[in-house]
């Protein structure tokens, strides 16, 4: 039964409002990737189909020397980063009224398969192409070769 009588602290855990306040910002950046003006999240979509995976971000007015894609094939993580910038000089800048462009650094990374079975991906093969405001990464899938059962003897 729910004690009536209880503090704010005995039930949350903060003794002051500020405490509160931070315990909530650090949620939100954490869970949520709010972050400062010089950086935002892209929104991507991944597709899973029999032949690869496709990732399509949407980056609107990207140059391709500034942005990066990575495979760690150790934990089957695909990486998409860099910076996208606003294309105003510094006078115009300062009439900048409505910021509704995302620019800034990014970085987003997605793990291709699951932890305990990670997907096999022909990583000599992955391609990506920006285009449009748009970067597509193909990364080709790889048969795995089919392990059959066998009795191991202990020596």
């Amino acid at each position: 039964m729910p004690c009536v009588n209880a503090s704010a602290s005995e039930v949350w855990g903060f003794h002051t409002l500020a405490e509160l306040h931070d315990a909530f910002q650090k949620d939100l950046q954490q869970n949520y990737r709010l972050r400062g003006d010089d950086e935002f999240v892209p929104d991507v979509d991944v597709f899973d189909t029999p032949e690869a995976f496709i990732l399509h971000a949407s980056l609107p007015g990207a140059n391709r020397e500034d942005i990066g894609v990575d495979f760690d094939s150790d934990s089957s993580e695909i990486q998409v980063s860099g910076v996208v910038h606003r294309n105003a000089d510094e006078e115009l800048m300062k009439k900048l009224v409505i910021k509704r462009r995302n620019v800034g650094v990014f970085k987003r990374k997605f793990r291709l398969g699951t932890r305990k079975r990670p997907a096999s991906i022909d990583a000599d093969h992955i391609t990506a192409k920006l285009e449009n405001g748009i970067l597509t990464v193909v990364v080709p899938k790889q048969e795995t070769e089919a392990t059959e059962k066998r009795k191991i003897e202990i020596e």
